[in-house]
């Protein structure tokens, strides 16, 4: 429990971390050099005093049943960047300590945490959070609790003051992205010490135990967190996701306002439309790589793989320390670290190269029921086939009713007669680096917005060029099928960037994601002869 709130409260530090205050710290500044850490000898004071304070800090935020939302560690905060400040100086006197690059690692990540709050308070003031006032509303249900909810509310609740997505981005990267990577540097320091531990006084937040000692298993699998969190914030900082037109996102709810069907077009509405035109043209800069960020977003799925490399090497660690006490709840045997290292394996195996996923499932299944009234004379018995696919196992259901006065039963079988997986190769290294996210749209033109009642707001181009609206393609398939719509949607690249890497025409696409219809036929080989047979 103690070591899983400590190290939970460090990865919720990683996940949680934002962009800095203007009066936040700069950021860590560790040796660029090769570092070997040694924890031999007593704890400097201002090591334990900050692991401590960190302690303290987390406790605080946890405790607290109304969080301030601009400084949710409270009073703790300003002792934890005092705390980060005296570590700076114990570095610069021994670069070597691994205790005290550990506790540089995680006061700075803790530091950023609580910054964080400021900066989505103020983000919320600016209009950022999703929704706000609306027409129309659709009811939920959870229980018997039902809540109308708005089903065209504005995209933002103050779009022309919402800070825009390159800003977002560029203060991920140029205010975090640094002090994650001091953060990995120091603790790579701690867990290249062989030796490593750091003692933390638990006296002080209400734990029964007066010392949690934290080891290098800890360390290890901190540090992935952090390396998987970098990836991710180079991901996310990597694409053009600029959709406002001026400065402002209001013309998204110039055009969720306006009633295709029955209302002529504004030329407000007509300039909105003509920008949403041209962020997903082909030709456009909208979720391609940003200028530079190239060489980021290629390390990407590199980076996943050894976050998931270091958490395994850190979990076959675990058997080496003696102790179940010292470890993290999922780590105690090695029942818990066999489940853990295979749930690694498999996202390692993930990021090396094309896997073959299922994506559907083509079903026979048997459906037979037998009924009998013993009081009349009257018995009934049916079986049919069923081929059809699907996304699950549904062909495994069974139904029995017996009259509380024994006069009637029935019985109803579904059983699974065989089945056959589709699948496809699937690179997710590759998906994780695409140049341009636009390579999943289909070939279309937009239709002028005359005819959009009539032929839709856009047309597919199938082969050799031929052009179909949405209404005729609904019309084809409903008349000659699949086979009538096979050639009507076409990619300029089939295999997305690789991400399929076996798909090689467009047909071979929709061959791929083509369900069966729903199939009823009389199987011999399955028919029903009787009620022992059946049941």
């Amino acid at each position: 429990m103690k070591r899983s709130l400590l190290l939970g409260a460090l990865a919720a530090s990683a996940v949680l971390v934002g962009c800095d205050d203007a009066a936040s710290p700069s950021p860590l500044t560790p040796s660029s050099s090769p570092l070997q850490g040694s924890s031999d000898g007593p704890v400097p004071s201002t090591v334990s005093e900050a692991g401590n304070t960190t302690a303290q800090a987390f406790q605080t935020l946890f405790e607290q049943e109304s969080v301030d939302q601009t400084n949710p560690m409270g009073t703790s905060s300003s002792s934890l960047r005092t705390a980060h400040e005296n570590l700076r100086a114990t570095w610069i006197q021994d670069p070597t300590d691994s205790r005290t690059a550990f506790a540089l690692a995680i006061t700075g990540m803790a530091v950023k945490m609580n910054d964080l709050a400021g900066t989505m308070a103020r983000a919320r003031d600016n209009g950022l959070p999703l929704g706000g006032s609306g027409t129309g509303s659709a009811g939920t249900s959870a229980g018997e609790v039902t809540q109308e909810i708005p089903v065209l509310a504005r995209a933002l609740v103050s779009p022309a003051k919402a800070p825009l997505a390159h800003e977002i981005q560029d203060s991920l990267e140029i205010l975090l992205l640094p002090t994650l990577d001091s953060a990995i540097e120091y603790l790579d320091v701690a867990w290249k010490d062989q030796g490593f531990s750091f003692p933390v006084s638990m006296d002080r937040i209400n734990f029964p135990d007066d010392t949690l000692l934290l080891d290098r298993v800890d360390v290890g699998l901190a540090l992935s967190v952090l390396q998987a969190f970098r990836a991710e914030i180079r991901w996310m900082v990597a694409y053009n996701l600029d959709v406002d037109r001026a400065g402002s996102y209001d013309w998204i709810d110039t055009l969720s306002n306006w009633n295709v069907e029955s209302d002529p077009i504004s030329p407000a509405q007509e300039a909105a439309l003509s920008h949403l035109q041209s962020l997903v043209s082909p030709g456009s800069s909208f979720l391609k790589v940003r200028p530079s960020k190239a060489v980021g977003l290629a390390s990407v799925p590199g980076e996943l793989k050894a976050a998931l490399e270091r958490s395994r090497e850190a979990a076959a660690l675990a058997s080496t320390i003696k102790g179940a006490e010292r470890h993290l709840p999922y780590l105690e045997t090695p029942q818990d670290r066999e489940a853990f290292t295979k749930v690694l394996d498999t996202g390692i195996a993930w990021l090396s190269g094309p896997r073959q996923v299922t994506l559907y499932s083509r079903l026979t299944c048997v459906d037979s029921s037998w009924a009998a009234d013993p009081t009349t004379g009257y018995s009934y018995q049916y079986s049919t086939t069923r081929i059809f696919a699907a996304f699950s196992d549904p062909c495994n259901d069974s139904y029995d009713y017996n009259s509380p006065y024994g006069s009637y039963e029935y019985h109803s079988r579904t059983t699974l007669l065989s089945q056959r997986d589709q699948t496809v190769a699937f690179d997710l290294s590759r998906l994780l680096a695409l140049p341009d996210l636009k390579v999943f749209l289909p070939r279309y033109q937009w239709n002028p917005t005359s005819s959009w009642k009539a032929d839709g707001p856009y047309s597919l181009i199938g082969a050799a060029g031929v052009v179909t609206t949405l209404p005729r393609l609904d019309e084809i398939a409903d008349s000659s099928g699949f086979d009538g719509i096979r050639t009507r949607i076409t990619w300029a690249d089939p295999s997305f960037g690789g991400v399929f890497p076996e798909l090689q025409t467009s047909t071979d696409v929709l061959d791929l994601f083509r369900l069966a219809d729903d199939e009823t036929a009389s199987n011999p080989a399955v028919a029903a002869t009787g009620p022992l047979t059946l049941f």
